[in-house]
């Protein structure tokens, strides 16, 4: 009968690395240092996940495929960790992995829900697939959640122009300037949508110049 050698993952002894390797990066702003310890974790215990995700973290600026094969793992270790699927979300987007990061950011708005900006990138994913209406209906979802948000507002915007559904693009850029009526962009932006609706008159009722 043959025998399997049995591995055990020394995890105490990683995460004492991993615990010296943080001050190094983060007190003594030694990232070599930290480096050398974050592998000195890894090499006692390759699932742990904590350092799996500083190494990510620290490659997205040197090495972005190897920033995503350390967020993968990271992720697989523990895939209800919102930050672990942040990080290997946006380590899908920057090697153009556009489905993967899709699917992933679509589980942020569950496990993230509080976090509007998984609603934004979701769109924007959306929209790079061609895919204006999905996008729209995110745009929605994120309404009823958040109410108006003004970091969302203008992609709305921009995706209702697009898609020729004047009326509502006019009524989401009128909404932006009764939150805020005197901010400038906002008038602005309502201005440029009567514009880009062929109601010129209305638009340049709207319009102004700076003083």
């Amino acid at each position: 009968m043959s025998r399997h050698k049995l591995i055990i993952h020394d995890t105490m002894q990683a995460r004492y690395h991993y615990t010296d390797a943080l001050k190094k990066f983060l007190i003594e702003r030694d990232t070599s240092a930290a480096v050398a310890l974050f592998d000195e974790s890894l090499m006692l215990d390759s699932t742990y996940a904590p350092a799996l995700y500083q190494k990510a973290a620290i490659e997205l600026g040197r090495d972005r495929q190897k920033a995503m094969e350390y967020a993968r793992r990271a992720y697989e270790k523990d895939s209800m960790n919102r930050w672990y699927t942040a990080l290997y979300a946006q380590t899908l987007v920057f090697t153009e992995r556009y489905d993967e990061a899709l699917h992933l950011y679509r589980r942020l708005m569950k496990i993230d829900a509080k976090n509007p900006d998984n609603y934004r990138i979701v769109a924007i994913l959306y929209q790079q697939r061609q895919q204006p209406y999905a996008a729209i209906s995110v745009l929605d979802s994120a309404d009823m959640r958040f109410g108006k948000n003004p970091y969302l507002t203008g992609l709305k915007r921009h995706l209702l122009l697009a898609t020729r559904q004047y009326e509502r693009a006019i009524d989401e850029a009128q909404q932006a300037v009764d939150i805020a009526p005197y901010d400038q962009q906002s008038l602005l932006d309502l201005g440029n949508t009567y514009a880009a609706a062929g109601k010129d008159s209305l638009a340049q009722a709207h319009s102004f110049c700076d003083i």
